[in-house]
């Protein structure tokens, strides 16, 4: 079950670029302003997206762009049994063969329905025109972000950290 949602990307002083996530919390009786927004949708037309409550509320979640490794679509034979949907992930755990995925930091639908392919390419029968697009435009924000902080490393602006966890090297402003 979904939760109506806005994403929007923005550079932060502590993380660099971000995903902020501001939900639209319906089921939630003390939230007048969800109610509100929606049915001024329902009588007027104007998008509950736009509407400036909504707009300007805090985050609900943020994810830090150096935190994705892989942006999917569709539905996975090795991960889950679910279709559709625009899914990002992080790093996984191990370098082998059959590693896979790293877990999954955010899955969602965009408006009209989510993507129902089983590998990222666009598939006739998609109920979701807008999917395609998006995942598009996030590889290419994960792709600038990595060049962005190894360009970093490499001029000094940016450090790197031994990862306490695991192997390898967490970069660090």
């Amino acid at each position: 079950v979904g939760v109506p949602a806005t994403l929007s990307i923005v550079d932060t002083d502590d993380h660099g670029p971000v995903i902020a996530i501001r939900t639209l919390e319906m089921n939630d009786p003390s939230n007048s302003a969800a109610k509100d927004a929606i049915n001024n949708y329902l009588t007027t037309g104007k998008p509950w997206w736009e509407d400036p409550i909504i707009k300007d509320k805090a985050p609900s979640k943020v994810i830090p762009f150096y935190m994705v490794d892989k942006v999917a679509s569709g539905w996975s034979m090795t991960n889950d049994s679910t279709a559709g949907g625009v899914k990002l992930y992080s790093t996984a755990s191990s370098k082998g063969f059959l590693s896979g995925l790293g877990p999954e930091l955010l899955r969602f639908d965009t408006l009209g329905g989510g993507g129902n392919t089983l590998r990222d390419s666009p598939k006739p029968d998609e109920p979701n025109k807008y999917s395609d697009k998006i995942i598009v435009q996030l590889k290419s924000l994960v792709d600038w972000n990595r060049r962005r902080m190894a360009r970093g490393i490499k001029h000094g602006t940016m450090g790197v950290a031994p990862k306490s966890t695991s192997p390898g090297y967490v970069a660090m402003t």
